[in-house]
């Protein structure tokens, strides 16, 4: 592959969706399902170890990871 030119090179991504049809997710998908189930593992472990009385899910799925800007929506959206 070293002696091929960049023109020339295949991924392997593309032979996977042009071939078979499969379409690989994007490394940002990939840290956010590995995060989702981390805490999710974490969460049941807690939950068989404690007891806990009231567990806050804030809507922040409509948020993006560097919207600092928005912390005070954020917090008045959760309080509803």
């Amino acid at each position: 592959m070293k002696h091929l030119k960049a023109a020339q090179r295949v991924s392997l991504k593309l032979i996977l969706l042009c071939r078979f049809g499969i379409k690989l997710p994007r490394y940002q998908q990939i840290v956010n399902a590995l995060t989702w189930m981390s805490h999710s593992q974490t969460l049941r472990r807690v939950s068989r170890e404690y007891v806990i009385d009231l567990y806050l899910r804030p809507p922040v799925s409509r948020f993006r990871l560097m919207d600092f800007h928005l912390m005070d929506r954020i917090v008045r959206d959760a309080n509803r």
